[in-house]
């Protein structure tokens, strides 16, 4: 167990894990501010009414029950990681040693189809990473999506972020064999619209620090990955 000086923030979406030992939280930002990735640029927070509903609605017609459900679904997710994890939804940065996730209603500014960068903590020696999640870049995946659609959506992609803020790098489909037909997995390099769409897990068996890298220990600044999804 980390020592880290935080009240135990664990929410019981998982079974098994004692709030104790919870070495990370991760804040779902999705008011904007400054990462550390582009210190020069402030992100503009989530435009719920960019998303359309099936309903004839938007997400801001229900906006704290969305960032909710979208808590709750990377949470869920998160359950599989072997590092346990504390997800919950604020402002980033803080005093306290927390990874941050900013949602922003912008595109990247490398690539017209990457829709999200972490800082890539290998081993995880630091837990105050940063990641930036291109909503823009989602909103032009099509759409009207129902709210549920919506939420697995976001949530898929911004867990996907968190595991890399954690140390876990990229899944090649070839890497990952034939699977279980009802999951994607989570870490995979890039998705379809489809897959995102869809259930998806975290292969538990996967290293976020093989033994050569722990060894080394030559993290200074955490790299920056990118994720090209579509």
């Amino acid at each position: 167990m980390r020592d880290n000086g935080l009240e135990p923030l664990f929410v019981s979406d998982c079974e098994g894990f004692d709030p104790a030992e919870v070495g990370d939280v991760v804040l779902i930002d999705w008011s904007g501010g400054v990462s550390r990735i582009y210190p020069d640029w402030e992100l503009p927070g989530l435009d719920f009414e960019a998303f359309a509903t099936t309903d004839g609605g938007t997400l801001a017609d229900d906006e704290e029950a969305f960032k909710e459900a979208v808590r709750s679904h990377v949470a869920g997710l998160l359950c599989d990681f072997p590092v346990p994890v504390s997800v919950r939804t604020g402002e980033g940065p803080s005093e306290a040693p927390y990874n941050v996730v900013y949602v922003a209603q912008v595109a990247s500014l490398e690539s017209a189809t990457q829709i999200a960068e972490a800082e890539y903590d290998r081993c995880n020696e630091d837990h105050d990473d940063e990641a930036i999640v291109y909503s823009r870049e989602i909103e032009r995946l099509g759409g009207p999506f129902t709210f549920d659609e919506w939420v697995t959506l976001f949530g898929n992609v911004i867990a996907h972020e968190i595991g890399h803020v954690l140390g876990f790098g990229h899944v090649e489909r070839e890497d990952t064999g034939e699977g279980h037909p009802l999951y994607v997995e989570l870490m995979l390099d890039t998705h379809t619209l489809d897959e995102m769409l869809s259930s998806q897990r975290f292969l538990s068996d996967l290293s976020n620090c093989p033994a050569v890298e722990a060894q080394q220990r030559r993290i200074a600044t955490p790299a920056v990955l990118t994720c090209g999804e579509r």
